[in-house]
């Protein structure tokens, strides 16, 4: 196939790929009881505590980068970071999900954004561990630039 093929392909591949992720995560409280999300929360429990356990896994500096979680992306209604920042980190994932390191039953991906080009993607997997996958958001697409993953620390 020619490149244009291969890029028109890959084009509508991403496209699918972000209207399911957003179909599948868009509403997360309709999927879950208030006492999973809380009442008054807009996230849900389970992504508090993912973002917690990568604080404490990866001994992240909180004064350093900004959590972000999945109503934080994809809902425009509540979106604080700008388009561009939203569209790579969506596009981050969607590499994760290519190489099938963001899988079915894998948690909610939380995202911590660092100085506006950097964005980490960490993921509580199904097999008891933890990921999380930094990228350089600065140039046209994301370009990952580290990759770690441990074992649930309790």
């Amino acid at each position: 196939m020619n490149k244009k093929k291969i890029f028109t392909w890959l084009g509508i591949g991403a496209g699918i790929l972000t209207l399911s992720t957003v179909l599948l995560v868009g509403d997360v409280s309709s999927a879950f009881s208030d006492s999973i999300t809380g009442k008054s929360s807009k996230y849900t429990e389970k992504e508090y505590a993912i973002k917690d356990l990568a604080i404490k896994t990866f001994n992240l500096e909180t004064n350093k980068v900004k959590p972000l979680f999945t109503k934080d992306i994809f809902d425009e209604a509540i979106a604080k970071e700008s388009s561009d920042t939203r569209m790579k980190t969506i596009e981050a994932l969607s590499m994760l999900t290519k190489e099938k390191i963001f899988n079915i039953g894998d948690s909610i991906p939380v995202y911590f954004l660092e100085e506006n080009n950097i964005i980490s993607i960490a993921i509580e997997h199904a097999d008891g561990t933890i990921s999380i996958d930094k990228f350089d958001i600065s140039g046209k697409k994301p370009v990952r630039t580290d990759h770690k993953s441990k074992g649930v620390k309790q």
